[in-house]
C-alpha cells in the first residue's frame, strides 16, 4: 500500500474508532425508525464516509477498495446499518465515470452530496425534447433518506414497445437526477437492518435530461475526474464492497460470544 493511502486508512479507521459510542447509541432508534438517526447520517457524511470511492476532482477521498471494504467493516462491527449504508454510497460513486464532467461536478462537487439507488427493475423512459420522462418504482434503496440525488436503471420506450439498437437489443440508459423529484413509499419494515432504510424509490414522469440519461454501455473512457486506475476497474469495487459489511458482523457476533462464554456461570464458579 502506498504511503498517501495508508495514511488515510489509518485516519479513518480511527473515525469510525471515535464515532463508534455514538453509532451505538443510536442503533436501536435506527431499527425503530427504519433509517440511520440524524446524529449518525450527519456524522457518517462529515467524516467523509460516503465518498471514499469519489474522485479526489470531485471532492472525494478516491481510496483504494482494499482499504475501503476495511473502513466498512469497522464500521458494520460498530453497528450493521451503518455500515452497510456506507458500502451503498460507495457502490453508486463509480458510476460517475458514465457521465459528462459537467454533471459530476452538478451533482456530486459537494462534500455533503450522497448517491443511493437501486438498478431493478429498471424504469421506462420516455423521449421528449432534450430528454427523458421517467417513471417506476425500484425496491431496496438503502439510505434514501440520506441522499441528495438517486442512481438507477431505464429502458427507452416508444409506446408500449422498447426502443432497440442496432443489434435488436433494448436500449438501457444510466439514469441520475435529484432526491426531491422522488418519493420515498416507507415499505422497509424487516426482522433485521431496519436502520438501513431500504425503501421503495417511485417517480411519476419527472424530466431527466439527456445528460442525465446515458446509454449504460461497457465503459471504453471514463469522463473527466474518472481516469484514475480505480475508475478502470468499472463496476468490480461495487460490487465486491457488499462483501465488507458482512464480515463486520460477523466479526461483531463472534466478540459477542466471547464476551458471553468469559462470563462465569452461578452454578459451577468456572468459566
Amino acid at each position: 500500500m502506498e504511503p498517501a493511502q495508508s495514511s488515510a486508512l489509518n485516519e479513518l479507521l480511527d473515525k469510525v474508532a471515535k464515532l463508534d459510542p455514538l453509532i451505538r447509541r443510536h442503533a436501536d432508534e435506527a431499527e425503530r425508525e427504519r433509517r440511520l438517526s440524524k446524529p449518525v447520517a450527519e456524522a457518517l457524511r462529515d467524516a467523509g464516509f460516503f465518498r471514499m470511492f469519489r474522485p479526489l476532482a470531485r471532492g472525494g477521498l478516491e481510496l483504494d477498495p482494499v482499504s475501503a471494504f476495511r473502513v466498512i467493516e469497522a464500521l458494520a462491527h460498530s453497528e450493521s446499518a451503518s455500515g452497510w449504508n456506507v458500502q451503498i454510497a460507495n457502490a453508486s460513486e463509480p458510476f460517475g465515470a458514465w457521465f459528462s464532467s459537467a454533471v459530476t461536478r452538478e451533482a456530486l462537487g459537494s462534500e455533503h452530496a450522497v448517491m443511493a439507488g437501486a438498478f431493478n427493475p429498471p424504469r421506462r423512459a420516455v423521449p421528449v425534447e432534450g430528454g427523458y420522462r421517467l417513471s417506476g418504482k425500484t425496491p431496496f434503496n438503502s439510505n434514501c433518506h440520506n441522499a441528495t440525488c438517486f442512481i438507477g436503471l431505464a429502458g427507452v420506450y416508444e409506446g408500449d414497445a422498447p426502443r432497440l439498437d442496432d443489434a435488436g437489443t433494448p436500449i438501457t440508459l444510466l439514469t441520475l437526477f435529484p432526491t426531491e423529484d422522488a418519493r420515498i413509499v416507507e415499505n422497509w419494515d424487516t426482522l433485521g437492518m431496519c436502520g438501513t432504510g431500504s425503501h421503495d424509490v417511485s417517480v411519476e414522469e419527472i424530466f431527466v435530461p439527456e445528460e442525465r440519461a446515458v446509454p449504460f454501455l461497457p465503459l471504453t473512457q471514463p469522463s473527466e475526474g474518472y481516469e484514475g486506475p480505480f475508475y478502470r476497474l468499472s463496476v468490480w469495487p461495487s460490487v465486491a464492497c457488499q462483501a465488507a459489511p458482512s464480515l463486520g458482523i460477523a466479526q461483531a457476533a463472534l466478540d459477542d460470544l466471547v464476551a458471553l462464554g468469559r462470563k462465569v456461570p452461578a452454578y459451577t464458579q468456572r468459566s
